[in-house]
């Protein structure tokens, strides 16, 4: 399926991609994989799944900003959620490689630089909900609306793991769940695949790129 809706992206290419432009300097992300995000997002809108769009690891706001203008260019009324601590890569913990301690501060960034994102892409901010910190201090808080769309992209175990268990039941059944790092860290995706084997959920993980995986969740 994402084969498809890829070509149908990379056809649309011309006005419609600026924000895909914008992004490509304003994440971490390659052009394969936002391009892929937008067409995950467009084929997302076009099923119709009611819900908000979140996402956990924002840092400069290029995705989100990506998926967020797919899921707006059909309902512009959906909501729209960011987490991130902002403050620089948290310490991994015992389930991730040694090597994650690599990146421990860095990707520092700001709500007031995802806005810029936005702004720089064309895009309203009045829709968007920034809150920083850390997600064990910022989740549980959070009363979670339905969700159509959840982008997971915060790369350690015990971030993917409590994102899952504090999200997963919110998303709409036919709503899209999307892991930036499950190809690349093992951690998350040790996590990803704990919960889904704890919850005997039996999902197909579509590659967007090498890392990137999404699926769509049972029961519509």
């Amino acid at each position: 399926m994402l084969s498809k809706v890829m070509r149908r992206a990379r056809v649309a290419l011309d006005p419609r991609l600026g924000v895909v432009r914008v992004a490509l300097s304003r994440s971490l992300c390659s052009a394969r994989r936002l391009i892929g995000l937008r067409a995950v997002a467009d084929a997302a809108a076009r099923r119709g799944v009611p819900g908000a769009f979140i996402e956990c690891g924002t840092y400069l706001g290029g995705s989100s900003a990506v998926i967020a203008e797919r899921l707006w260019a059909r309902d512009p009324g959906v909501a729209v959620y960011l987490f991130d601590v902002f403050t620089g890569m948290p310490e991994p913990g015992p389930d991730d490689p040694k090597e994650a301690w690599d990146d421990v501060g860095k990707f520092v960034s700001s709500p007031e630089e995802v806005r810029r994102t936005y702004q720089m892409a064309g895009l309203p901010t009045d829709r968007v909900t920034i809150t920083a910190g850390l997600f064990e201090r910022t989740l549980p808080g959070f009363a979670s609306p339905a969700v159509s769309v959840l982008h997971v992209d915060c790369d350690w175990y015990e971030p993917v793991d409590l994102v899952l268990r504090t999200f997963y039941d919110k998303v709409s059944p036919g709503g899209t769940v999307i892991f930036d790092d499950y190809g690349h860290w093992s951690g998350c995706r040790k996590a990803v695949d704990r919960f889904l084997e704890e919850r005997g959920l039996r999902v197909s993980l579509t590659p967007i790129d090498r890392t990137s995986h999404y699926f769509i969740k049972p029961g519509a």
